[in-house]
């Protein structure tokens, strides 16, 4: 009989084999996690450094006339900058560690590439089994950002984040129509909505009020919502005024007007203007029309703001005035017909008595208040975008569309 043979240290063999298995399994856990954690602190790197650099292309006003090299150059600083601060530099925090930036941008697949900023960052992780210099444990990350279009689409916005009462006015002899967009409120007060006649919202549509209502009528079809808390952010705030570049300075007289400078008053009378930016500057100028007065233009844009001295110029349709105006269609500015400079906070006034005023683009006054008074006044127009809103004893109906509505501009992550 043969002996049997010794089979003693095989289970050794299978717990080392098994031992080895695991240490592996553990490794690379561990490894994953730290490629993980690598390609994560690169990518929020990536994405902060991007939207600094859009940021920059954004308060530079690049969306609203072309960006200079100067500017451009400002934008790629600021993004490598930023990167930098958050720990990723060139051979930064590793040897081998790299950061491109690149303005404009090759893809249109964002809108307008000058008004783009991408950041690349390139960096080895250090790996507990894989060795560092191994291709695959380094990481990519890659952000876009761009002074993007943005249009909140609201029909009506009063942007006074304060708690002030009747942030929009509504009075009994009035009416407030809102067609295709919402109503926002941006006031905490109670009463920040004060409204004593006729509002009516489209079905599907709301006035959203952070504080309250009082008096408030019962909205037809829509519902009103009070005390959402949900301030909106004003869509179009950083907006420059036009550039003066190339404008000429003009004077009052018409019936003809032309684009450029005025530092006089547009009185009572027939008036049409050719397309382009109207600039008007300084106290008691402006545009100050009663008493039947006749106001028309295609593809304008209206600029209220200060002269040299600070003082403001001003906008009045009164009583009886019948102005059918147009914003431009293409541009920087295509869609906004009135901009009243943030500094400039006197009332804009569309509609007195019996005027009927048909402004075809979005007003724009983030400083004033948007004033529709007059009995039997009508006034039709796409948006309004004010501090407050105060329709008296006119008709107003406002009907939101994209496509007549001024779309503005904020820096945003696209990628």
């Amino acid at each position: 009989m043969k002996p049997l043979r010794d089979e003693g240290g095989q289970a050794i063999v299978l717990v080392g084999i098994t031992i080895l298995g695991l240490v592996m399994a553990v490794g690379l856990a561990i490894d994953s996690g730290q490629l993980y954690n690598g390609r994560r602190t690169a990518q929020e790197a990536a994405d902060a450094a991007a939207y600094a650099g859009a940021t920059v292309l954004y308060q530079k006003g690049c969306p609203w006339s072309t960006c200079t090299s100067t500017q451009v150059s400002l934008a790629t600083s600021a993004a490598t900058s930023d990167a930098s601060l958050n720990g990723y530099a060139t051979d930064t925090p590793t040897s081998g560690t790299t950061v491109t930036v690149t303005s404009p941008i090759s893809s249109t697949a964002y809108g307008d590439p000058t008004l783009c900023v991408e950041v690349v960052v390139s960096t080895p992780v250090k790996t507990t089994l894989v060795p560092q210099t191994e291709s695959f444990t380094t990481v990519r990350a890659t952000a876009i950002a761009c002074a993007a279009a943005f249009n909140a689409g609201y029909a009506m916005m009063s942007t006074d984040t304060g708690c002030d009462s009747k942030a929009l006015v509504e009075q009994s002899q009035g009416s407030l129509k809102i067609s295709g967009g919402n109503l926002q409120i941006n006031s905490c007060s109670t009463s920040a909505g004060y409204a004593q006649g006729s509002v009516t919202l489209d079905s599907g549509y709301s006035a959203y009020i952070v504080g309250g209502a009082s008096p408030w009528p019962s909205v037809s079809p829509g519902t009103t919502v009070t005390n959402t808390g949900n301030v909106q952010a004003d869509p179009f705030a950083g907006t420059p005024g036009p550039s003066t570049n190339g404008l000429d300075p003009q004077t009052c007289g018409g019936p003809a007007l032309s684009p450029g400078i005025y530092q006089c008053t547009i009185g009572n009378g027939t008036y049409t203007m050719t397309p382009g930016y109207y600039v008007f500057e300084g106290h008691n100028n402006g545009i100050s029309l009663s008493g039947g007065s006749v106001l028309t233009g295609t593809g304008v844009l209206i600029y209220v703001t200060e002269d040299s001295g600070g003082s403001c110029a001003s906008f009045s349709l009164g009583g009886n005035t019948a102005a059918t105006l147009t914003a431009a269609t293409t541009g920087p500015y295509k869609g906004l017909l009135i901009y009243q400079d943030p500094r400039c906070t006197g009332d804009l006034t569309v509609g007195g008595n019996g005027a009927v005023d048909s402004l075809s683009g979005s007003i724009y006054a983030p400083g004033a208040t948007v004033v529709c008074d007059g009995n039997n006044a009508s006034v039709s127009v796409s948006q309004i975008v004010a501090f407050q809103e105060s329709v008296q004893n006119g008709n107003m109906k406002i009907t939101y569309s994209s496509s007549t509505a001024y779309v503005g501009y904020l820096p945003a992550l696209m990628q």
